[in-house]
């Protein structure tokens, strides 16, 4: 993933893999949480991908998928990282 500024201030990103997949995010960084949250414009499915900073030192993160023509989105994968 590719994250970077517009000249007007708003954070984007770009998510590209090997399978040919590009999806192009709006950023929402939400300090009082310690997280950004991206978010896909569509048309089509809309993806929301989130990271959050924990007080103890992890970091959780979740993607969520919203299907065609819907505002709800469903948690596909959710997860906390620990460092060692």
């Amino acid at each position: 993933m590719l994250v970077y500024a517009q000249p007007d201030g708003m954070v984007h990103a770009v998510y590209i893999d090997n399978e040919g997949h590009v999806i192009d995010y709006d950023a929402t960084i939400v300090s009082d949480q310690r997280r950004v949250v991206f978010e896909s414009k569509g048309p089509g499915p809309r993806f929301r991908l989130w990271y959050q900073a924990n007080q103890d030192g992890s970091l959780a993160t979740g993607f969520q998928i919203a299907q065609s023509g819907s505002s709800d989105f469903t948690t596909y994968l959710e997860g906390v990282a620990h460092r060692k």
